[in-house]
């Protein structure tokens, strides 16, 4: 089987000028919507109070598993309360359009959903069932694209996706309302912005990705492996902020398992006792361990199909860990320890371990 061509951000021939290219624009966070049939175009917001309230509001001028139809504008919003309330709204509105600007960040869905700002302040509403959330965030970091922000699946550079973070961390503050009671939020806030023109199921087979932040540090990861036909090459990001700047971005990223593997009950999917991710920088190595792992939440990804015996099914995984980060700075290593919660993608049928 001849082995298709993956160019990620970081491949040597699409970077040209890595320092220009890493610098996020307005231009970059508004819509790049083109005639292609398998468009696609999100913009994702969320926010972490220290008191647990979590809020995560997503645009999206389609459902990302029916490329293959019609665009139908989605929208996502997603509550959890200090209380333990959680309301997780997911809804498709075939009435609607979604209208955004070519300039900057100015996106609508009918009157209920939008989001709007320019860096470094952005503001996002969303209303459903008698659930209304509206934040304004001002970046603390500045907007940060991998690389280039794009993965290409063909040597041609036709087929891509592109990821553009424009406040990997940010101050927010807004209200939610549920039934009528309102509750004042103040807690971190992160905005990035997705589109594209090819599934990842199919060309993908698997990916970890992670988000979190101590009282210092902002860390992203994304650790893809793409599939048989592209000879399962990985894909690693990371960026690793400190106070107002970014200190790292880089694509020379290793993520290894320890310890003994964990079943998960539904899709008999595994996960690892402990993760350790690591990146080259100051002549050693930042170093990121992920243990003492818990199963947040499985999700089937193909519920209308059986399991084959010996075999895994597709899912999600969400998990909650402790975090150990080790930087190596000029003055000497930091330790830092703290919590996270990442994702594992399975996105094959895979042999049991």
């Amino acid at each position: 089987m001849e082995v298709k061509k993956v160019i990620g951000p970081y491949d040597p021939s699409v970077i040209y000028d890595l320092a220009r290219q890493e610098i996020v624009t307005d231009r970059d966070d508004a819509s790049h919507k083109t005639d292609d049939p398998d468009f696609f175009e999100w913009w994702y917001f969320d926010v972490h109070s220290d008191d647990g309230c979590t809020v995560v509001v997503a645009l999206k001028d389609r459902d990302y598993s029916k490329m293959h139809l019609p665009p139908v504008p989605q929208v996502t919003l997603q509550v959890v309360t200090p209380g333990g309330q959680n309301v997780n709204i997911v809804r498709d509105y075939p009435g609607l359009v979604l209208e955004a600007s070519t300039e900057y960040c100015d996106v609508k869905i009918g009157e209920n959903f939008w989001a709007r700002g320019r860096y470094p302040e952005y503001t996002f509403h969303a209303e459903e069932d008698g659930v209304v959330v509206e934040f304004t965030m001002k970046a603390i970091l500045p907007g940060w694209r991998p690389g280039t922000g794009c993965d290409y699946f063909d040597a041609e550079k036709t087929k891509h996706f592109d990821w553009v973070v424009a406040a990997p961390r940010a101050e927010a503050v807004g209200t939610v309302t549920i039934g009528g009671k309102t509750m004042n939020v103040k807690g971190v806030g992160y905005h990035d912005h997705n589109f594209g023109n090819v599934a990842l199921a199919g060309n993908i087979a698997r990916w970890h990705w992670g988000r979190t932040y101590t009282d210092e540090y902002t860390i992203i990861f994304s650790y893809i492996v793409m599939g048989n036909q592209y000879g399962r090459v990985p894909l690693p990001v990371f960026g690793l902020g400190k106070g107002g700047r970014m200190l790292l971005s880089s694509g020379d990223l290793t993520d290894r398992y320890k310890g003994a593997l964990n079943s998960v009950p539904v899709t008999a999917n595994t996960y690892p006792e402990e993760f350790l991710l690591e990146v080259p920088y100051n002549n050693d190595k930042v170093k990121l361990r992920l243990c003492n792992n818990q199963l947040l939440e499985e999700r089937d990804l193909a519920p209308q199909l059986p399991r084959p015996e010996g075999m895994a099914k597709p899912a999600y995984i969400r998990l909650g860990s402790d975090l150990e980060l080790t930087v190596p700075l000029a003055e000497g290593a930091e330790v830092v320890k703290g919590k996270v919660i990442h994702e594992l993608m399975i996105l094959e049928l895979s042999k049991l371990e």
